[in-house]
């Protein structure tokens, strides 16, 4: 697998085409329920593939270069801007979902699992934070509550305040989810929240 001009195809180009092809027999195809990636019959294709992803990997020509991490700086331009200066209930929020996704680290569906009840304050002013996951993400239908990793968020002027504030305004004997949403004021009349 060569260009035109006798360089080798980059590693993205090739799990490209394989993806392509893969559409194409899975979209447009006559004959149905073909699947490269996981059909038994296709196992020398991706053999093939993944040998030569390994080969351009291991002389140097696999992508390496990574997404680029925030700088501290960066993190601080970003707290202080005023879509997320904790002022109204939405500003808040937003700033939550970043502090949680930055300094926690949580990705995609971790967010949608964390319940305020996972924040549990210490004596030095920081929180304990238990987050919820099992091996691989192989939850089933319930998720798994009982083993948890403990992370934790150190005392912090840019955080701390805004998560205290976050913490004490969620109303008592509510929905635990973490991230919650307000309610209109006419809504929440008629349904007697």
């Amino acid at each position: 697998m060569k260009k035109k001009d006798g360089a080798d195809y980059s590693v993205n180009s090739i799990r490209a085409s394989l993806a392509a092809v893969n559409h194409f027999f899975q979209e447009k195809s006559r004959i149905k329920n073909i699947d490269l990636y996981n059909d038994s019959c296709f196992k020398a294709i991706k053999e093939v593939v993944n040998g030569k992803i390994r080969f351009l990997s291991k002389n140097g020509k696999g992508e390496t270069k990574g997404i680029d991490s925030l700088e501290a700086n960066e993190i601080t331009q970003i707290l202080n801007h005023r879509l997320l200066d904790g002022i109204t209930p939405e500003r808040l929020l937003r700033r939550m979902f970043f502090i949680n996704a930055i300094y926690l680290g949580l990705r995609e569906r971790e967010h949608a699992l964390l319940n305020g009840t996972d924040f549990v304050k210490c004596n030095d002013g920081g929180y304990n934070v238990f987050i919820y996951c099992s091996k691989n993400n192989q939850r089933g239908l319930t998720e798994n509550r009982e083993k948890a990793d403990k992370l934790v968020l150190a005392n912090h002027p840019e955080v701390t305040p805004f998560l205290d504030k976050y913490l004490s305004s969620c109303p008592y004997d509510t929905d635990p989810n973490f991230y919650l949403q307000e309610v209109e004021e006419e809504f929440a009349l008629k349904m007697g929240i």
